[in-house]
């Protein structure tokens, strides 16, 4: 029996540093698909003509766009809720208490300003049918003295309302 307990005894730490870096590895993979997921979503406006601010209202790229920055919402939701709630990650926290709150609160400003960016292609999308044409008709009168107006009075308000709802987010990544 005494020889039983000292094995489990060697082998538990050595069982929970396998899982510890198992559990790590997951965590980091999920980091890495969150960021690639934002990065493929910035390059779909890469490219095009220099000054060329309309290819930002293209409702296709705005809504390949969404679906990447939904998956990478997630992503970090996932994270978040692992870091928050996991049982490994608690074991961990107790050895690196400041590393461990630092990568939970990057987590949770990861979460928050992916909703805050769903927000903002969300209103995109939506002025995008008027915003459009002006920027391209603008674009290609380059010397008319008499501008078009880029943003019409629902535009704006579609703006107002998501900046209402953007602001509380905002203030939640400090």
């Amino acid at each position: 029996i005494l020889l039983l307990v000292a094995i489990i005894a060697l082998l538990l730490p050595s069982a929970l540093v396998v899982f510890e870096t198992v559990s790590a590895a997951i965590l980091y993979s999920q980091v890495q698909s969150g960021i690639t997921h934002l990065q493929t979503a910035g390059n779909l406006f890469h490219g095009g003509s220099e000054g060329d601010t309309a290819k930002y209202f293209d409702s296709n790229k705005l809504r390949e766009a969404q679906v990447e920055i939904d998956a990478a919402h997630a992503d970090f939701v996932s994270l978040s809720d692992k870091l928050d709630h996991g049982s490994s990650i608690n074991l961990i926290g107790g050895l690196w208490p400041t590393q461990m709150s630092t990568a939970r609160s990057l987590s949770h400003i990861a979460a928050d300003a992916t909703v805050v960016t769903q927000q903002i292609v969300k209103t995109a999308l939506i002025i995008a049918p008027s915003v459009a044409p002006a920027l391209q008709k603008s674009s290609s009168n380059a010397d008319s003295m008499s501008p078009e107006a880029y943003i019409t009075p629902a535009s704006f308000q579609q703006i107002n309302k998501t900046l209402d709802i953007i602001t509380p987010l905002i203030h939640d990544m400090n």
